[in-house]
């Protein structure tokens, strides 16, 4: 289970990265409490991610084959990003900054946002919280960057324009950093190197 997983993380700091979603961030800021949220666990939950929360980050990024892949839980749409942060400069938008602001009261907040396509009352849902179909618009897209990220489950990988991936969580993907690509574990175009 998820203590597995934090292990191994925490064994092989450099091979493997975890990403906050919004079933983690819950136990972490009760005010984000979504459903799956296990309440009779929470307080030990809530500790165990407290504990390891250096182990997590809210994005990643990688220049692989000339392109910039950035991978988050669901996804990062830069209206959501201009409605809550105006000042906020499209270069600035990257996985060091959005790990940097963690913690931040304003931002933490802003990472509670669902849209309407979820439930929700925001036209744009957080990082944590977009719904693929908010990321098909152009205009909601961050120019000059794939985008991996795995929220809105899907039976079968959605591939958007070569700019959106949304991969099934409960499947393996790998990139393949010699031809920019992504794989399924089983796929050709998988090496070692990917």
């Amino acid at each position: 289970g998820l203590q597995d997983i934090v292990r191994f993380k925490e064994a092989h700091p450099d091979r493997v990265t975890l990403l906050w979603g919004n079933h983690d961030l819950h136990y972490l800021y009760p005010e984000m409490m979504a459903s799956r949220y296990d309440i009779e666990h929470a307080e030990r939950n809530a500790h165990y991610f407290w504990e390891h929360q250096k182990s997590f980050q809210l994005a990643y990024e990688v220049e692989a084959a000339g392109n910039r892949f950035l991978f988050s839980h669901a996804g990062i749409g830069r209206k959501w990003l201009k409605n809550n942060f105006p000042a906020l400069k499209e270069e600035d938008i990257t996985a060091e900054l959005m790990n940097d602001l963690v913690g931040y009261p304003e931002f933490m907040a802003s990472l509670g946002d669902v849209s309407k396509l979820r439930g929700g009352d925001k036209e744009y849902g957080s990082m944590v919280w977009a719904d693929v179909m908010e990321l098909t618009n152009e205009e909601n897209q961050i120019p000059d960057t794939v985008q991996v990220f795995g929220h809105t489950m899907m039976d079968d990988p959605f591939i958007y324009d070569d700019k959106l991936y949304c991969l099934d969580c409960r499947m393996v993907f790998c990139l393949n950093m010699n031809d920019g690509c992504i794989y399924g574990a089983n796929e050709e175009g998988m090496d070692d190197e990917g």
